[in-house]
């Protein structure tokens, strides 16, 4: 990649590896790190390692976000990631679609009472005039 600049992004591995062992960055943080490295095609293998220590290790911080960029990165570098970088995103993505899936019947169920409120009033106006 011609913007890349390897030079930087070999010093900064070292740097971002102990950062991120040291728990000083957040989910979002450690996703765009991996993110931008696996852009650029560089493959640093202690701060992938230490990524995909920090990722399963503390998976709870991570969002689904997080998560697919993760998994983006580690595919586009073609690394062999553990079987439960993959069941944490599976997981992840049952619990978004079961949320969403709530999020719709509520919907649904707030839609249907409004609507027969809506009735209702227009019952309660005809049987007046009546």
């Amino acid at each position: 990649h011609h913007h890349s600049h390897p030079a930087l992004l070999a010093a900064a591995a070292p740097v971002l590896t102990a950062r991120i062992l040291r728990q000083q960055l957040s989910a979002r943080e450690v996703a765009c790190v991996a993110w931008v490295y696996a852009r650029l095609q560089r493959y640093e293998p202690r701060l992938f390692s230490a990524v995909l220590r920090e990722a399963i290790t503390h998976s709870d911080r991570y969002n689904l976000r997080h998560w697919s960029r993760l998994a983006w990165a580690f595919s586009t570098l073609s690394l062999p990631s553990e079987e439960a970088f993959f069941v944490r995103l599976e997981q992840l993505q049952r619990q978004q679609e079961l949320l969403l899936a709530g999020r719709e019947e509520r919907m649904r169920s707030r839609l249907k009472n409004r609507m027969l409120l809506r009735v209702q009033s227009v019952l309660d106006s005809k049987f007046r005039v009546l």
